[in-house]
């Protein structure tokens, strides 16, 4: 099981809310490419709705699926000593 904090705009108005929908994401790092790989195919058989499709390269493995809210969650895994580290 991931360890998981909870986050919400609760002060922001409702234009606001609306907008952060579409573009603002939290995300939980994993330690194995394979990891990131596995969560995404349990989700996606589970139903749970995949907003990003699964991205595969030697640097980085990710994927975004959707809270119940429609908030953004970003999966991902990066090599060690990447650009994006």
């Amino acid at each position: 099981m991931l360890p998981a904090q909870a986050l919400h705009v609760s002060s922001c108005n409702r234009f606001i809310r609306q907008r952060a929908r579409t573009w603002c994401h939290f995300g939980f790092r994993l330690n194995l490419a394979d990891a990131v790989i596995g969560l995404h195919d349990d989700m996606a058989r589970a139903g749970v709705a995949i907003v990003r499709p699964l991205y595969r390269d030697e640097t980085l493995v990710s994927f975004r699926c959707a809270d119940p809210d429609g908030y953004a969650i970003e999966v991902y895994w990066e090599a060690p000593g990447a650009a994006l580290d």
